[in-house]
């Protein structure tokens, strides 16, 4: 999974969809992410060259014969150029592959910086003017990053995965000013952006578009749905097969409303009685009036006779 940040591609649509192995998945998580890390992932890339920049780069304009107004200016400028590309980046990165995305910004944040990388000194206007490209290509190597890690894995380690990614960004933001301190100190201020340029080959050389391994998942792993078919639609046991509802919960209601209350017998002898009476009564009504029938005629014959 983290190791979707380093290397691999978009995701193949043939794929098998797959879920996170029970009772390895937190070994696995670990394991690939420490992967991404010695491999050099881009947010470790993107911290290298974020953590330098955030560091160094106001030494760097101090040396170019920038005031402290000035260097408080510049820095403004490549902060406000990270902030501009961050909308049209979001539209960019929802239309074509993040890895790709993210080997054309480091190509271009190459190319970028090489002017600054290989001039000891450059005017005003070409620092700035260059500095705000620069700083364009170096604010969409991070976000790219998330956002690509993000799509290969499910939604309940998010967190976790939130947590390795900040790591590793701090790892590389840790080391970047550093390392950029040293090279700097040996062979002068502009070392700063040629350091950035290196970081910027790694990246690109480093992430290639390639499928998702799916080593920490499983082939047959259960779909996060339920397949019934129609006759079952409106059978009780419809909630007891939804996954999102508990097992306990279930059993419990159907404990306490499936199994109905028992009638105590003396009321039902008696509602059977009543029954009985009440189908008995018409025959007997019955009865009396043929009786009372026959007798009027017997004593309108003795009276004829």
């Amino acid at each position: 999974m983290f190791r979707a940040v380093s290397g691999a591609g978009r995701h193949d649509p043939g794929d098998s969809p797959c879920t996170a192995a029970p009772g390895t998945a937190g070994a696995a998580f670990l394991h690939e992410a420490c992967a991404a890390v010695a491999d050099g992932g881009a947010v470790l890339g993107a911290g290298l060259i974020i953590g330098s920049f955030y560091g160094l780069a106001p030494v760097y304009a101090a040396e170019q014969g920038l005031s402290t107004e000035q260097v408080g200016l510049f820095m403004g400028c490549c902060i406000l150029a990270g902030f501009l590309v961050q909308w049209p980046l979001g539209l960019l990165s929802d239309r074509y592959d993040r890895s790709v995305l993210m080997r054309i910004f480091a190509a271009a944040l190459v190319v970028a910086s090489l002017p600054l990388a290989v001039f000891p000194s450059v005017p005003v206007e070409v620092l700035f003017g260059v500095g705000f490209l620069a700083s364009l290509m170096q604010f969409c190597l991070y976000p790219l990053a998330v956002a690509f890690a993000n799509d290969h894995v499910e939604a309940e380690r998010r967190v976790s995965l939130t947590a390795m990614l900040l790591m590793t960004y701090g790892i590389g933001a840790s080391i970047g000013p550093l390392a950029a301190g040293v090279v700097m100190k040996l062979f002068g201020g502009h070392m700063l952006y040629a350091f950035v340029c290196g970081a910027g080959v790694i990246l690109v050389l480093l992430i290639r578009p390639k499928a998702v391994t799916h080593l920490h998942q499983v082939e047959n792993a259960p779909l996060h749905h339920v397949a019934m078919p129609d006759s079952m639609s409106s059978s009780p046991l419809v909630v007891a097969l939804d996954p999102r509802v508990d097992e306990q919960v279930v059993q419990e209601q159907m404990q306490t409303t499936v199994e109905p209350e028992s009638e105590p017998e003396s009321e039902v002898v008696a509602d059977a009685d009543a029954e009985t009476e009440a189908q008995a009564e018409p025959v007997a009504g019955t009865e009396t009036a043929e009786a009372e029938k026959h007798e009027r005629e017997r004593e309108s014959e003795t009276w004829k006779a």
